[in-house]
């Protein structure tokens, strides 16, 4: 279980936490925990996202400064995502430096960005999946040439600018995978 304390409420010997601080944020607004009072302020763009990020950004940071390192230099921020964040977190690291640019976020120094597992283009990934489900012997042969054509149908909707259809076919493909 991740965190300073056991299962016992017992201070852990050893944990990230007592070399930085570590926060999670539910992205994009209506993901997870996080929810909005007024439907438009939801976001339909990653820049919209990578925005309301920096925005959240710059209220913890001046918040952190003040009450927790008595106006000291703050430690470096690197952002990890997954899924969805891998398109987000690289949009949120320039939107920061952006932001500096201009002046703001002065007291972030913004030390990386990593993604793990990230949905950077489904249309790739869609075209690796009957591979992947083939080489860990998880579909037979005849499954794995109709996951083939599916995905290449994908791929040529999205190729044409069909992107809600494309969508669809992903959509096809991963409920054929589950059952």
């Amino acid at each position: 279980m991740p965190g300073p304390l056991t299962n016992n409420l017992e201070a852990r010997n050893h944990t990230w936490l007592k070399e930085g601080s570590l926060l999670f944020i539910d992205s994009p607004v209506g993901s997870g925990f996080s929810y909005v009072d007024d439907d438009s302020a939801y976001t339909t763009t990653v820049y919209e996202v990578a925005d309301d990020l920096v925005a959240t950004l710059g209220e913890v940071s001046a918040l952190l400064k003040k009450q927790h390192y008595n106006g000291a230099a703050l430690p470096p921020i690197f952002i990890f995502s997954e899924s969805y964040g891998g398109k987000v977190a690289p949009v949120f690291g320039s939107k920061i430096v952006a932001a500096q640019k201009k002046g703001l976020l002065k007291d972030v120094k913004l030390g990386g960005v990593a993604i793990g597992d990230g949905a950077v283009s489904m249309v790739d990934a869609g075209l690796t999946y009957p591979d992947i489900l083939w080489q860990t012997s998880q579909i037979d042969a005849v499954q794995w040439h109709y996951l083939t054509q599916v995905a290449a149908e994908m791929e040529l909707a999205y190729s044409k600018g069909y992107y809600v259809p494309a969508n669809n076919i992903l959509g096809y493909m991963m409920e054929t995978i589950q059952n």
